[in-house]
């Protein structure tokens, strides 16, 4: 079980697990192919149950610059969350 904000079903996304022990998802479509929002989320796994927080620009300013994507990679890298398409 998880609280926090709502996320819709996703396919062919990215997972990470950040340093401070939260698993950043990126990305994705829905079942019609279509690119799904938002298209960054993160489970913090440091409070139980594990909570669900969309992030927003102010938060990860460069969020604005990324397109949405599917069917990439992704790794972290320190603090650094790095995609590949």
């Amino acid at each position: 079980e998880t609280t926090g904000d709502s996320l819709d079903a996703r396919r062919f996304h990215t997972a990470v697990l950040s340093p401070n022990e939260g698993i950043v998802i990126y990305g994705g479509e829905d079942t019609d192919s279509r690119p799904v929002l938002p298209s960054l989320a993160i489970l913090k796994t440091t409070t139980i149950p594990y909570n669900w927080y969309i992030p927003n620009s102010t938060d990860v300013p460069d969020l604005t610059v990324v397109p949405p994507l599917s069917r990439h990679s992704a790794i972290m890298y320190g603090n650094y969350m790095i995609l590949a398409f």
